[in-house]
């Protein structure tokens, strides 16, 4: 699934020209990782951008890097070859330059979904360590094993000018297993489908979701929304690290489509997209069912059609 963004505060100034998630899956332990950069052109001072992901996400406190900077106070050491980190890194370096003890970084903006833009890289004026925290939408609190519609993370004090942020989200235990589980199939659904998906849920848990649908219905509003101009999906393949299992990805519209011409296709897809109302379908590979047979002769093999 992926995020909706929205003018926190409505002054109409926010733009963002990119949004990269990438998605780190671990089928064994039953949770999900989501990398979240986000490139910010604010024309207001103090902006607040508001991010909406389905079901419970929680935020990793450990983040202190982004695709564009290294830690920025110096004192992260070095990620480990393959981690995360270092593939997406890899997956845009032709795209990117990182910031240096003398210069600012930058990142070259895409002009349409298949063509970078003419005038080169943009620099970038700040890297954010952003005051983020959760927005409560009102209503009962969620039981442990219930999943509500969203989770809202609010980003504070965006300065003006061109800045970056990365968040890191962590999917587990009934989120998980509602949005991914042991499905045969599972999606990544752009912008403007899961803004339409989380508004559908609200309204069938009729009143006990009626101040939940009034604060979404507000904040989310149409003349809120914060289309990004481009909104890049990463999922890792086994070879980076965390990734215990291949999933098997399928564009499932026409407005998506698998880009291989980057450095780390062993080890990432890619897949650029040209408008929020996108899809892909996902699924994870299967192991042999011989294969399954030999290393647990005793158990029913449990085959998905």
């Amino acid at each position: 699934m992926c995020i909706v963004l929205s003018d926190g505060i409505g002054g109409g100034g926010l733009r963002v020209p990119q949004v990269i998630e990438a998605l780190l899956y671990s089928k064994s332990s039953r949770k999900a990782l989501i990398y979240l950069d986000v490139m910010v052109a604010n024309a207001n001072r103090d902006s607040t951008l508001l991010v909406l992901h389905p079901g419970l996400v929680s935020r990793e406190d450990s983040c202190k890097s982004s695709l564009v900077y290294d830690s920025p106070d110096g004192c992260q050491p070095s990620p480990p070859e393959h981690s995360p980190d270092l593939v997406l890194r890899s997956v845009y370096r032709n795209r990117l330059r990182k910031a240096t003890a003398d210069s600012r970084p930058e990142f070259h903006e895409r002009k349409n979904c298949f063509l970078l833009g003419d005038t080169g890289k943009t620099a970038i004026d700040a890297w954010l360590m952003p005051e983020i925290a959760v927005c409560d939408p009102g209503g009962p609190r969620p039981q442990p094993n219930q999943v509500p519609a969203f989770t809202c993370f609010k980003v504070e004090r965006l300065p003006m000018g061109i800045s970056w942020f990365r968040f890191v989200l962590r999917l587990e235990n009934a989120s998980y297993a509602y949005l991914v589980g042991d499905h045969s199939r599972f999606w990544v659904d752009g912008p403007d489908h899961v803004k339409s998906l989380v508004r559908k849920e609200l309204i069938a848990r009729g009143d006990a979701a009626r101040r939940p649908l009034a604060f979404f219905e507000d904040a989310f509003a149409e003349s809120r929304l914060v289309s990004p101009t481009a909104y890049d999906i990463v999922v890792f393949k086994p070879g980076t690290a965390g990734v215990d299992t291949k999933v098997l990805c399928q564009p499932a519209s026409a407005d998506v489509y698998e880009n291989t011409n980057h450095p780390e296709t062993e080890r990432a897809h890619l897949f650029v997209t040209r408008s929020p109302k996108f899809w892909i379908d996902l699924q994870f590979e299967e192991p042999a069912r011989d294969t399954i047979r030999r290393s647990q002769p005793h158990m029913p093999v449990a085959v998905h059609t």
